[in-house]
Order: structure tokens, then C-alpha cells, then sequence
């Protein structure tokens, strides 16, 4: 990927931060989070700011494939430049949610609390899924 986009910018291609995000999200698409983390880091080699939307969306494609440290790979560098939306939380709390780690999605709901976020309707569902777990 950044040979190819060097390439693309040596021709004249214009690849910027959206590019880079839909080139995330086609990766995402494709459930390949492996790729989409890829693109993430050649996106920052090409001194490209990443999005809120480059962070979520890579931290989503981890979710896809169940891997809750991929995604908190991403939720620790993205935390280094920018402030976690609810909708990145509640990603967090799902991949939680689905690998049975019900300790780790209540800590990370204890974080969500104390970042002074509003809570909405999907964060709460995923919430309870999670505490539901914990009493089994």
C-alpha cells in the first residue's frame, strides 16, 4: 500500500486523508483488519492526519473478525491524537460483547462514563450485553 500510493503520488494522484479512509473502508468491506490497520499506518508514513472515521472504522473491521487486542492497538494510538467518540466505545464494548470479555467491556464503559460523552441508545445495549455476560 505505500509503495503503491508513493507511486500514485509520484504520478500526479492526489491521495489524501479521505482517500486514505475510503481505502480503510474498502479494507473493512472486505473484512480484512489487517489491511485497514495497514493503511492506517501508512496513512501517518505519508504525514496524513488520521479521521475520527480512519480510527473507527479500523477499530470496526477488528470487530468483524473478534480480535479485541487489534482493536485496542487502535483505540490506544487513536487516544494519543484524538478524543474517542461514543461511537468508538460502543465498537469496543461489542467486540467485548462477542469474545465473552465482560471485565474488559465494563472497564471500558467505566472509561466511556468518566470521558463526559452522552450515552445513546446503542452504547446501552451493547453495555447490557456485556453485563449480562458477566452474570453468567
Amino acid at each position: 500500500m505505500f509503495e503503491l500510493c508513493k507511486r500514485a503520488k509520484g504520478n500526479a494522484v492526489k491521495i489524501d486523508t479521505e482517500t486514505f479512509d475510503w481505502i480503510i473502508l474498502a479494507y473493512e468491506c472486505a473484512k480484512s483488519p489487517a489491511n485497514c490497520y495497514k493503511a492506517l499506518v501508512d496513512m501517518k508514513k505519508l504525514g496524513h492526519k488520521p479521521t475520527q472515521l480512519s480510527y473507527d472504522t479500523t477499530i470496526r473491521s477488528f470487530l468483524h473478525s473478534r480480535d479485541i487486542q487489534g482493536a485496542l492497538k487502535v483505540f490506544a494510538e487513536m487516544k494519543e491524537e484524538l478524543r474517542p467518540s461514543t461511537f468508538t466505545y460502543t465498537n469496543l464494548i461489542r467486540i467485548c460483547a462477542s469474545v465473552k470479555e465482560s471485565q474488559l467491556g465494563l472497564e471500558i464503559w467505566d472509561e466511556f462514563q468518566k470521558s463526559g460523552l452522552k450515552a445513546d441508545r446503542d452504547i446501552l445495549i451493547h453495555t447490557f450485553s456485556v453485563f449480562l455476560n458477566a452474570q453468567d
